[in-house]
């Protein structure tokens, strides 16, 4: 009986017999639908605007250091780790991201 309850759709889709049950996601949406739904096929914008300006600024007597990351450092991270290093002095640090996600 819990297995004829897992069978039975839920996500609004009419029950048929070529219906594709997954036992953790449930109801499959068809091929033919997902088509119909898809979008911007083959056309990718990316844009990023980034402006900065560093003025009248004044140092002096100063000491830069080495900058490293170590062995490790991004172990058991998630994500898209990302790192921004200065070693300078009156710098304007400016980071921007764009993620392509392509799925099949």
């Amino acid at each position: 009986m819990a297995d004829d309850a897992a069978q039975t759709p839920t996500s609004g889709e009419a029950a048929s017999s070529d219906t594709r049950i997954d036992p953790t996601f449930g109801v499959l949406t068809s091929d033919e639908r997902l088509a119909d739904e898809r979008g911007g096929a083959e056309l990718q914008l990316n844009e990023n605007n980034a402006s900065a300006v560093v003025r009248d600024n004044v140092a002096s007597n100063l000491r830069t250091g080495n900058n490293t990351i170590s062995s490790g450092a991004f172990s058991n991270s998630n994500g898209v780790p990302m790192v921004v290093q200065n070693t300078g002095n009156n710098v304007v640090i400016q980071n921007s991201t764009i993620l392509n996600l392509h799925l099949q």
